[in-house]
């Protein structure tokens, strides 16, 4: 009925995670399902975000990548997820990829509405595009993002591309 989709997948080039890759895989894909259980209706816009966010930030902390606590790291201005998670979780999606709608109405952060949907798309990457950021070798060049479709109901989230697996065995079993 000309509606858009917007997921993606991320997957090892030879079939199988790298352990580094897979550390970082588990830690964005813990992070979106945090982020999907947020997409009830009376939340606000920004939850999944920032549910997302908290994730990554303790995953990071756990793999050694930063030495901050958890509210330093989460700091919007001098926090250290920032160096590798530059974008915000997700975006409405309709009749166009980033559908048109009103995210602060009134400077307020608008409330998730029976029927509204919204991409969830955590990721974290590690790229030579940013040579100011230090990282460890072994997750040098690795990005990953994991991006699904979500409909807000009054039972909850429904992931509408949910059939897409994410899982890091299903991916390895159809890629590799």
């Amino acid at each position: 009925k000309g509606y858009a989709s917007d997921i993606t997948r991320s997957w090892p080039v030879d079939g199988k995670f790298s352990e580094a890759q897979a550390e970082i895989y588990q830690i964005v894909l813990d992070s979106q399902l945090a982020a999907i259980d947020e997409c009830r209706v009376g939340r606000p816009y920004d939850a999944p975000h920032e549910a997302a966010r908290r994730v990554l930030a303790e995953g990071l902390i756990g793999l050694g990548l930063t030495n901050q606590s958890l509210e330093e790291a989460l700091d919007p201005e001098n926090g250290d997820l920032k160096k590798w998670y530059m974008h915000n979780t997700g975006h409405w999606l309709g009749i166009d990829v980033h559908d048109v709608g009103v995210y602060s109405p009134n400077g307020e952060k608008r409330l998730f509405e029976e029927g509204m949907v919204i991409t969830v798309e955590p990721g974290l990457y590690f790229g030579a595009w940013r040579p100011d950021v230090d990282c460890p070798e072994r997750y040098a060049n690795i990005g990953i993002r994991i991006e699904d479709d979500v409909l807000i109901t009054k039972e909850g989230p429904d992931v509408l591309s949910s059939d897409c697996p994410k899982t890091i065995a299903n991916i390895e079993e159809i890629v590799g």
